[in-house]
């Protein structure tokens, strides 16, 4: 929410585009570190597959977003 946040603020849809890439890319960081504390066992398979939904959801969401973006502006890079 906070990468959201300071892309919007910034005032241009490149510098947005960049921010929704950069939340995509944390979004696979925090599976990423589901995958880990499922495997030391410090959260069960239930939890990891609450969460980790969660999570492919919100990567999907902010992939519609930055497609979304992306068209506006024709090729946002």
């Amino acid at each position: 929410m906070s990468n959201l946040a300071e892309g919007f603020e910034r005032g241009g849809r490149a510098e947005f585009h960049q921010f929704v890439v950069i939340a995509k890319g944390l979004c696979a960081e925090v599976r990423s570190r589901l995958n880990v504390a499922l495997d030391i066992g410090y959260i069960s398979k239930e939890e990891f597959g609450q969460v980790n939904n969660l999570a492919i959801e919100l990567s999907q969401e902010l992939g519609g977003q930055r497609a979304s973006i992306y068209k506006q502006k024709g090729s946002v890079k």
